[in-house]
């Protein structure tokens, strides 16, 4: 019994050290592809709707495959080459399978794919 007193240390030291080494619990799954640059999101599927800051409303993915070069330049980064890239892209291949897939897109980079996703849900 006496050494329950120090039970409460113990737990504290043993926070810590769990902490400090990383420890994630097993429940989280995160999704590696090495061929694409790491996006602090726990999977690639987990966004399925872009925020257009300019009009105020979200877009699931079927609707961002209508949207104009104009609705796409409400993206922070996004300019008419770009948008004309984006539009070209979905085209040729069909549609996007998940937002993520806008890294493929020649002019879109880890930054701008960040101001993209910006307010995302």
């Amino acid at each position: 019994m006496k050494y329950f007193k120090y039970m409460w240390a113990i737990m504290i030291v043993l926070i810590i050290l769990i902490r400090s080494y990383g420890y994630e619990p097993s429940y989280i799954k995160r999704e590696i592809n090495e061929d694409q640059p790491q996006i602090e999101v726990y999977s690639q599927d987990a966004i399925s709707m872009v925020y257009d800051p300019i009009d105020q409303v979200y877009y699931s993915l079927d609707a961002f495959h209508q949207l104009s070069v104009e609705q796409l330049k409400h993206f922070k980064g996004i300019g008419d080459v770009t948008a004309s890239s984006i539009i070209e892209y979905i085209r040729e291949n069909g549609g996007l399978k998940s937002f993520h897939e806008l890294i493929e897109i020649k002019g879109i980079g880890e930054k701008k794919l960040e101001g993209i996703l910006e307010n995302s849900k």
